[in-house]
């Protein structure tokens, strides 16, 4: 859906980064609250799903990733750059 769609009904506008984006009223339900960790404290713990974020990065790395991955007991989904 593009933002022109998106305008004609009532929408949530955020940002990331300093992009705007709108959010239609319909979506809002599917929302939830969600908390960020730094890999590193997680280590030992485990969560049904877990999210990375793959962007350049001088401390990104294999082992990084790994600890990350290895956190979730469900579902891993990568975001970033391919």
């Amino acid at each position: 859906m593009d933002r022109a769609e998106m305008e004609q009904g009532p929408a949530l506008e955020i940002s990331f980064d300093g992009e705007s984006r709108l959010v239609p009223a319909y979506a809002l339900p599917d929302l939830e609250l969600a908390y960020a960790i730094i890999c590193h404290k997680a280590q030992g713990s485990a969560f049904l799903k877990v999210i990375i974020p793959v962007v350049e990065s001088r401390i990104l790395d294999r082992t990084l990733i790994y600890v990350a991955l290895t956190r979730a007991k469900r579902r891993v989904v990568f975001v970033g750059d391919h």
